[in-house]
């Protein structure tokens, strides 16, 4: 393959010098370089970097090829007997001197280059045996910290994946739990091994920690079923439910570990004597709401009574009462509020009706005011309207308190209200 070379102005360009300067150097030697068969010099890319490393040489003096110094060289004619005739027969060889001077002094600037040349690349070739040294140390400690951090993620993938399998309602102190034996079992194994054995291994990892958790939901299972089995309540009667999980609970804890069907029994037993006390709560509930279609018609204050009276009777049964024996005494219970009930209800009633009795003797009286009042002059419409105003409330205070005591009824109201509208007015000034 071709090496790659620059032409000389951008050669020049990147060594920051003069393409003047640049083809000097290559003509001169003190630069690696070729020569096209156009005649265009080629700087190699290296010689370029090396010249940015080392440093440019300076510009070298003229160099004139030792068989064209000896040339004649066209010189004006001067006369023989001129005084510097004799200084122009020596030039050449002076120039020639000077000549060979020049190329000895480059000669030996570039031996000295090359000797300094070989000095650094022996140097360049140690810092690059040592670059190449601490290059491959840091290679390999990038390999170790990659080959851990890839096998960390491994591990943290495989964990993560653990962790989302969980069941839902699995609790989050189970987590660090799992994540703990994952990668407690992971240690010996790593990226390259066989995803379907690692499979195995998280699963096998996962069920050991989770071991507690699955023996929790098979006691919960268990007791769920025994809570199925009691007789329903419609309330839930929160209490009962609480006694009989704590029941199940103590009664779970003393066989330990077993299989599903085994906790289903034991807590099935443990429930037992919560059974009477769930049927005395579902039969206390069925009276309490027939009490509410029993109590219909009552005021807000009888039904409290009512069901404060039934709440109190239950409450004194023993506790081994048969439900027939809890709906008897309830009975009994509130037909006895009952009859206090019609009692105070027929008094409310009676009094109701006399209440009615006597506002209709005041509105019939009312309605003669108008009638007992015609049987005056008056001067006006207006004056006649104004007193009938004025006499109204007095009147109907004058009926309520007469219709309470018994003076009037339907029959006599008429005279009676004449005879009070006679009362209120001068009998001189408007009597016919």
């Amino acid at each position: 393959m071709r090496e790659p070379a620059y032409r000389i102005t951008p050669a020049a360009t990147l060594l920051s010098i003069s393409a003047y300067h640049l083809r000097r150097l290559c003509e001169t030697g003190q630069v690696d370089s070729d020569r096209t068969d156009g005649g265009h010099w080629r700087v190699p890319a290296v010689e370029v970097e090396r010249l940015k490393r080392q440093g440019v040489p300076p510009i070298p003096a003229p160099e004139i090829e030792p068989e064209t110094a000896g040339a004649p060289q066209p010189v004006a004619a001067v006369p023989d007997d001129s005084p510097a005739y004799s200084d122009l027969e020596s030039e050449p060889e002076v120039h020639r001197e000077r000549v060979q001077r020049a190329t000895m002094r480059n000669r030996l600037e570039r031996r000295k280059t090359e000797f300094a040349l070989e000095e650094v690349e022996d140097q360049f070739q140690t810092k690059a045996r040592q670059a190449r040294t601490q290059q491959e140390e840091e290679q390999r400690r990038a390999q170790d910290v990659a080959d851990k951090a890839k096998k960390e993620n491994w591990e943290r993938n495989l964990i993560e994946r653990a962790l989302n399998a969980l069941p839902r309602d699995c609790s989050a102190e189970y987590a660090p739990v799992v994540a703990s034996a994952v990668r407690t079992h992971l240690k010996q194994f790593g990226p390259s091994d066989s995803d379907r054995v690692i499979q195995k291994i998280v699963e096998g990892a996962t069920e050991s920690a989770l071991k507690p958790y699955h023996l929790q939901k098979r006691r919960e299972i268990a007791t769920d079923k025994a809570l199925a089995e009691l007789p329903y309540m419609r309330h839930g009667e929160p209490e009962i439910k609480a006694e009989a999980k704590k029941l199940a609970a103590k009664a779970l804890d003393e066989i330990g570990d077993s299989d599903q069907e085994t906790l289903n029994s034991v807590a099935k037993l443990a429930m037992k004597p919560v059974k009477l006390a769930c049927e005395i709560s579902r039969k206390r509930a069925e009276i309490m709401d027939t009490l509410q279609w029993q109590t219909l018609g009552m005021s807000k204050e009888e039904k409290e009574e009512a069901q404060k009276a039934v709440t109190g009777t239950l409450d004194s049964l023993p506790t081994n009462t048969r439900p027939d024996q809890m709906q008897e005494a309830a009975d009994k219970a509130l037909a006895a509020q009952q009859q206090r009930f019609t009692a105070r209800r027929a008094e409310q009633e009676r009094v109701l009706a006399e209440q009615r009795a006597v506002q209709a003797l005041v509105q019939l009286g009312l309605q003669h005011l108008d009638s007992a009042l015609n049987e005056y002059e008056w001067d006006s419409y207006w004056e006649r309207l104004a007193e009938c105003n004025r006499m109204r409330p007095l009147l109907q205070a004058a009926l309520s308190e007469a219709a309470e005591d018994g003076e009037i009824d339907s029959s006599n109201i008429r005279k009676w209200v004449g005879e009070w509208v006679e009362e209120e007015l001068d009998p001189e000034e408007n009597e016919i």
